[in-house]
């Protein structure tokens, strides 16, 4: 099953997203940003996959894409 989950990014992120949004600077992934989505995921849903991750800049949150058993 194909199921959607909306987290916030977190803070080191936000500090990253503010950055490119005041200063121009580079918007880049930070490397433990998806263990944070996949401890939300995880949480949400035991045992599923992400399939897609797109980040809501205005909001600051992440909309999940997951496959659920």
């Amino acid at each position: 099953m194909i199921r959607e989950l909306v987290i916030p990014i977190s803070q080191e992120q936000e500090d990253v997203l503010v950055d490119h949004v005041l200063l121009g600077t580079e918007l880049g992934l930070l490397p433990d940003e998806r263990a944070w989505m996949m401890s939300h995921a995880q949480k949400a849903h035991p045992g599923c996959k992400i399939i897609s991750a797109d980040l809501n800049i205005e909001e600051a949150e992440w909309t999940l894409t997951l496959e659920t058993a």
